[in-house]
């Protein structure tokens, strides 16, 4: 029995169509992507707008500094209460402050490329209205600042905020980024000094200040102008140093300058073969020459310890028992060249409103005898058998002559120091390099 031909309309499958099939997939899952991200992006439009209003309060930056931060708490628990997390656990940046500018800095005046996508974030430093309803404010972030515009007044000055846009160049040929969209991370309950406002919208500290990136370095020769500070009490400052870095921007050179210079020397001596080391800061006995110790309790061990003044003898026992090249960073360096480029500073050591002098750091260094110097500038003639008799005693006249104070014990070693310490002013004596008691 024949069996019926099938159809030849019924077309043979290929290939082709698994990969049309796979294409089809990867086509709506992509959309479904985007429709995803879509939603997500205008949820957090919402929650950043129900944010706003409930921190734009009219008025609140007049108000007593004591009702402004209860204000704001009661600001944050009512985002609390509405469900709105006033802290956001998550915020993701595409760049820094500085990076942004160094990379945008090259486009011209009104220029906008509304492609490219950029997210930032930093802390407003000032605010400012442009018209009725229109808003600037100045993001401050890895010591750089840039300026973006909003319709939304809820933000207050301190806030750390999340911005998203693209970047461009005003009329003016600032610097921005256009937002498109904005979400405070982190409210300011605390008043900032009122003086900001003023002090942030100068030109002159503006257009100095748009150009600081995180590679600026303070020198010695830096002029700086405590008067124009917003926070001046100089208790406040040291006390509440996180409050003298958000006000006065530019001591945070200070801080990336002690930076550089620690690294320039670990490196220095690392590249030497040399070993870092960390010895221990109490002692329970009292060390540094005639130096006064600090004295403190512990109290598990109710035993009396020293805070060291030197390091010295740790680093010499290390070296005595099987390193050859060892160091330990201390607290106070100083670098010339590798910050200024020059061997030469000038430093105000009188005052600002004084002539600065010039030090010069230019190898080779002059090396002296410390006692030849000490009898040059005493007209005195000192025994050179330190250990004797005959030596103590003729250095406990001279410091009687000169009218030299030193505390006892009158030992020999510190009768030196304090004749030296009175009497070769202008010197910079290394005592541990030039002569060794």
């Amino acid at each position: 029995m024949d069996l019926p031909e099938a159809p030849k309309n019924i077309s043979q499958k290929t290939p082709y169509d698994d990969l049309r099939i796979d294409l089809g997939n990867h086509h709506r899952e992509k959309k479904a992507k985007e429709k995803e991200h879509l939603e997500q992006e205008k949820k957090a439009a919402a929650v950043a707008k129900r944010q706003m209003e409930q921190h734009n309060l009219p008025a609140n930056d007049s108000l007593d500094p004591t009702l402004y931060l209860a204000n704001r708490l009661r600001n944050v628990e009512s985002l609390r209460e509405s469900g709105i997390n006033p802290y956001p656990h998550k915020f993701f940046i595409t760049m820094y402050i500085p990076k942004f500018i160094s990379r945008y800095a090259h486009l011209n005046t009104g220029e906008f490329p509304e492609e490219i996508d950029i997210s930032l974030a930093g802390r407003v430093i000032s605010k400012r209205a442009s018209s009725s309803k229109l808003y600037l404010y100045e993001l401050l972030g890895g010591g750089a600042r840039v300026q973006f515009s909003n319709y939304h007044s809820g933000v207050k000055q301190g806030d750390i905020i999340g911005v998203r846009g693209y970047p461009g160049k005003s009329k003016r040929g600032e610097l921005s980024i256009f937002a498109k969209s904005f979400i405070v991370l982190a409210p300011c309950l605390h008043m900032l000094p009122r003086r900001l406002t003023s002090f942030v919208v100068d030109e002159t500290w503006t257009q100095s200040f748009q150009g600081t990136t995180a590679n600026d370095t303070w020198t010695p020769e830096d002029l700086r102008n405590p008067e124009s500070y917003v926070l001046r009490d100089q208790e406040t400052r040291y006390r509440q140093r996180y409050l003298d870095l958000m006000m006065n921007p530019n001591i945070q050179t200070l801080f990336r300058t002690r930076a550089r210079i620690i690294s320039y020397i670990r490196n220095f001596l690392n590249s030497l073969e040399f070993l870092e080391v960390e010895t221990p800061s109490m002692n329970l006995t009292a060390g540094g020459a005639a130096a006064r110790p600090f004295v403190t309790h512990h109290n598990e061990l109710d035993t009396k310890l020293f805070m060291r003044v030197s390091l010295e003898l740790y680093l010499k026992k290390l070296v005595v028992g099987v390193f050859d090249r060892v160091y330990e960073m201390g607290k106070q360096f100083s670098m010339v060249t590798e910050l200024t480029g020059s061997y030469k500073i000038r430093y105000h050591a009188n005052g600002l409103d004084n002539e600065p002098i010039e030090i010069d750091f230019t190898p080779p260094f002059r090396k002296i005898d410390m006692l030849s110097e000490l009898e040059k500038a005493a007209n005195i003639s000192i025994p050179r058998d330190l250990s004797s008799e005959n030596a103590n005693k003729y250095l406990l006249d001279v410091c009687e002559k000169f009218d030299v104070k030193c505390p006892p014990p009158h030992t020999t070693t510190q009768l030196v120091d304090k004749v030296n310490s009175y009497l070769a002013k202008g010197y910079c004596c290394l005592y541990y390099i030039l002569l060794m008691y």
